[in-house]
């Protein structure tokens, strides 16, 4: 009897353990289940319909709009997929189209990672694949990362705030780690768009 009762006290310490110290170290990481929609209150000239959100054919004055998620990204691990609909190349600059993270959100009708206090903002070109970087008032030089994307590719958003890591993919093809971003901010899904353009959310 006293040797069941041993045995039992020993699994059950252990099975409490196991279940504990992965958690504690970091080791688990659970995958966030949140479904994030875009913030229509912080709008500037875009438009949405239900995950769809969309930039007037004001292509001729090269203006930026900006669209955000609705959820603030503290812990574990967050994917978003972008589907777009249709990428108009302005002929304004190289960018076009930007999807990427930040952690304060601006007014919605300049691009997200405007340069103010504290900003810290991680990007994906679309028009040349480069990714970019702007902390504060310190833009990064552009550097080489993934391949270009436009109408009708899927760019997925992978951001795991355990070591910082934040990957893009395109159509599931994994461009590798963009960022080791700093894990001290939260950060919401931040998309740029200039010219007449679509972009889902799923």
């Amino acid at each position: 009897m006293k040797k069941t009762v041993l045995f039992l006290l020993v699994f059950f310490s252990y099975s409490l353990h196991a279940q504990i110290v992965p958690s504690f170290l970091g080791v688990y990481d659970k995958k966030s289940s949140l479904n994030d929609s875009w913030d229509t209150s912080n709008s500037g000239d875009l438009t949405f319909d239900g995950n769809t959100v969309k930039q007037p054919d004001n292509s001729g004055t090269c203006d930026w709009e900006s669209a955000y998620g609705t959820e603030e990204i503290s812990s574990g691990t967050q994917t978003w997929e972008i589907k777009i609909g249709n990428f108009v190349n302005t002929s304004c600059n190289v960018f076009d189209l930007v999807i990427g993270i930040v952690n304060l959100k601006n007014n919605g009708d300049t691009y997200f990672w405007e340069a103010q206090s504290g900003v810290q903002a991680y990007l994906y070109n679309a028009e040349s694949g480069v990714k970019h970087k702007m902390t504060g008032s310190s833009w990064s030089n552009t550097s080489s990362y993934g391949a270009a994307y436009g109408t009708d590719d899927v760019i997925k958003v992978s951001l795991n705030m355990s070591n910082g890591e934040l990957r893009f993919y395109k159509n599931d093809a994994d461009q590798g780690v963009a960022f080791i971003v700093n894990t001290s901010y939260s950060y919401y899904l931040g998309v740029a768009l200039q010219g007449a353009e679509i972009i889902i959310i799923q």
